[in-house]
């Protein structure tokens, strides 16, 4: 290399370095279920996830997983994402608020369900 003058050079010889990554389908009232067992889909959602999603109707149990949620994702690299909510809107203010102090930029926004649905 070239001389660069004085500025602090780091060497990375063993790690690979890429722009952030960016997630373009994730649930977040889901992050409590990650790897639970799989059943067919409407087994799956009665069992889980709308049990799972109904707690996002609590204020600070969505503020507390919108912190894990968001952490997680800056942890894997990822700091872009298309993020699906929940029904509840103080869940999903709660995602906004955290990914603003995070830093994270979010496609994201409430889920419209009136049926079949927590």
């Amino acid at each position: 290399l070239g001389e660069i003058g004085d500025v602090e050079v780091f060497e990375y010889r063993d790690a690979l370095i890429t722009p952030g990554f960016i997630d373009t389908h994730i649930h977040f009232p889901q992050t409590g279920m990650i790897a639970s067992y799989g059943e067919q889909l409407l087994d799956w959602l009665n069992t889980y996830t709308f049990p799972t999603e109904r707690q996002f109707g609590d204020q600070a149990h969505a503020d507390q997983v919108a912190e894990i949620f968001l952490q997680e994702l800056l942890r894997n690299g990822t700091t872009t994402a298309l993020v699906f909510g929940s029904v509840h809107r103080q869940s999903v203010e709660s995602l906004f608020e955290a990914a603003r102090r995070l830093d994270l930029r979010l496609i994201a926004g409430k889920v419209m369900m009136d049926r079949n649905a927590p």
